[in-house]
């Protein structure tokens, strides 16, 4: 397994388990250190290559990072290299193919730790900072070459971003939370051109702390629903019901 170590540790680590099976002997071993605020770390194959590479996010070092899996014998080392170290904050986001094309894309939330006014230097401090974007894999992700799409603008205190098709017309749709600024649980509508104009519905508004958000199946009818939680000033988890699409219900306000 691998993880991140957010801000008291700043390292990404992978965790070797030695086949026992116990959970007793785990070894870690270190994939990059004093990376300011690790955020994300979730494993896809950007490379096609047939092994697992990692995705990470350092908000403070504004970096959104894919490390190349190289396997050498028994060992691993990883390749770092820059999918956007320009936008700001970037916090969770997820691999997903947004076109369609075969190869990973990554789904992004950026500019968390919204903060206007504040002159803080690890805030974001403008409303075009906050995003929910989507970086495009060119085929050849080592390049640095990944183009950024927009599909949320002014997104204040973007958390998390997950993609799956909400509306089941065969495209990738993404689901959002922002933190504060108030609080809220989106998702955005795909209108088959993940590179065109996105619609934002909104599930629940002025819900503070939301963090993680997911896509999954949670009552087997066969439709994606989605589940959030909150922390701070909320403390609660909630899911919303996939009754078809355009209409998606929330239990927990019913």
């Amino acid at each position: 397994m691998a993880a991140s170590s957010w801000l008291l540790g700043n390292q990404f680590a992978w965790f070797e388990q030695d086949g026992a099976h116990d959970g007793d002997d785990w070894q870690k071993h270190m994939i990059e250190k004093d990376v300011a605020e690790t955020r994300t770390m979730r494993a896809a194959d950007f490379d096609g290559d047939g092994d697992a590479d990692l995705l990470g996010t350092g908000r403070r070092s504004h970096d959104v990072i894919w490390y190349e899996n190289h396997q050498d014998g028994k060992s691993v080392v990883w390749e770092k290299h820059l999918v956007d170290d320009k936008s700001l904050c970037p916090a969770h986001g997820n691999p997903a193919d947004m076109d369609g094309d075969g190869d990973m894309d990554i789904v992004m939330a950026l500019g968390f730790y919204y903060r206007p006014g504040s002159g803080l230097r690890d805030a974001s401090l403008q409303p075009d900072e906050n995003q929910v974007v989507w970086y495009e894999n060119n085929g050849k992700p080592g390049s640095g070459q990944w183009s950024k799409h927009v599909i949320g603008p002014r997104f204040d205190d973007a958390f998390e971003a997950v993609a799956g098709d909400l509306d089941g017309d065969g495209d990738v749709d993404v689901a959002a939370t922002s933190w504060r600024n108030p609080g809220r649980v989106v998702w955005f509508e795909n209108h088959g051109d993940p590179k065109g104009r996105w619609t934002r519905h909104m599930l629940k508004n002025n819900w503070r702390s939301a963090n993680q958000v997911i896509i999954a199946d949670l009552n087997g009818d066969g439709r994606p629903d989605i589940a959030a939680c909150a922390e701070h000033g909320s403390y609660e988890l909630r899911w919303w019901r996939n009754e078809g699409k355009n209409h998606v219900s929330d239990p927990a306000t019913e």
